[in-house]
């Protein structure tokens, strides 16, 4: 059994939800209103680890439902080259789960004064990020003990989607927000699967994920995941990426994770995961798409509409990784050169 305080923060999610949704509600109607009255035309995003592949799918969500471009900050212009940004019709949002980071701080500080509207979403309503914003949403949830973050970046996620539907006249996505806690219990459930594909992966030195659109976010954050609880070597592309160059290291060797959601990409990723079997690589699928239901290696995630895929492949992620760490022999809760809350500037 999995004692690890990871996986009990994992097991927390769907209830996170909940505490997220009814704290935030109203806040979140005042605030769009705000939006709305100043008339945002850009968006830009500070953020560090984690949160900062929380700022990925923010980006799509203003992107494909909203129209509206969004950016990332460069907080060492701030920081390091003492300059600034006008910010006209442009809102910031600093997103760090413990609030504490400097730059994020620095940066929000210096949008405020330079005619941004500004917006933080923590876990910490004493934080420095929290009480330098203007709006804040806070994410709800008992100090999160993990170090890697699990609910925390699933709520920051679910706070994104909340907003963007709130701003959308015809609320678009409440259906697939109101399925979401039946779902994240779905995946749950389906742990000993994911426990029998953890064994496949203990002898991995490095491994490749490959995701395109919306669930670009589960191949940098489960990247993200496996390097820091099992030392796996991982690093994140959009598959559309990968044919300009990393797909000449793909051999019968090596470790690659496709993660595909029925939807606007599945297409691009049957024609890459085409190209793949050719090469004869250890190819490990996370899906609900049928085209790969004779994959060799495949967790199945429940169906679901494509813009909450990323909540359910991910929560996918964090078990996988979870366990593999502990097959692997390692402190999921105390990685090595890790500490929960690192602050930069």
């Amino acid at each position: 059994m999995n004692e690890s305080i990871m996986h009990k923060e994992i097991l927390m999610i769907p209830e996170s939800l909940k505490l997220t949704k009814e704290y935030n509600k109203e806040k979140i109607v005042e605030f769009c209103k705000v939006f709305k009255e100043k008339d945002i035309k850009n968006v830009m995003i500070a953020a560090r680890g984690s949160s900062d592949n929380v700022g990925v799918y923010l980006k799509y969500l203003f992107e494909i439902y909203l129209h509206i471009p969004v950016s990332f900050a460069s907080c060492s212009v701030i920081t390091k080259y003492s300059s600034y940004l006008n910010f006209d019709k442009t809102l910031v949002i600093g997103i760090s789960q413990s609030g504490s980071g400097e730059d994020i701080f620095e940066f929000l500080n210096m949008a405020k004064n330079h005619n941004a509207l500004t917006l933080a979403i923590t876990n910490n309503t004493e934080s420095i990020v929290a009480k330098v914003s203007e709006y804040h949403f806070y994410l709800n949830l008992t100090k999160e003990l993990g170090l890697a973050a699990t609910k925390t970046f699933i709520s920051q996620m679910y706070i994104c989607l909340l907003l963007v539907n709130e701003l959308l006249e015809n609320k678009d996505l409440t259906g697939a927000i109101n399925s979401l806690d039946e779902l994240t219990k779905k995946v749950i459930a389906n742990e000993e699967n994911i426990k029998e594909v953890a064994k496949k992966c203990v002898e991995f030195n490095d491994c490749y994920l490959l995701s395109r659109g919306l669930n670009y976010v589960s191949s940098l954050e489960g990247a993200l995941k496996i390097q820091e609880t099992t030392y796996i070597k991982a690093k994140a592309y959009a598959s559309s990426d990968f044919y300009h160059g990393p797909m000449a290291i793909v051999d019968e060797k090596q470790n690659l994770f496709l993660l595909n959601a029925l939807g606007k990409v599945s297409d691009d990723n049957h024609v890459l995961y085409e190209k793949l079997l050719e090469l004869n690589p250890n190819i490990i699928v996370i899906s609900n798409d049928p085209y790969f239901e004779n994959a060799k290696s495949l967790i199945k995630i429940p169906y679901c509409e494509e813009v909450i895929s990323p909540f359910l492949i991910i929560i996918t992620i964090q078990l996988l990784a979870c366990n593999l760490s502990i097959y692997r022999g390692i402190d999921v809760d105390h990685p090595r050169n890790l500490k929960k809350v690192t602050v930069t500037r």
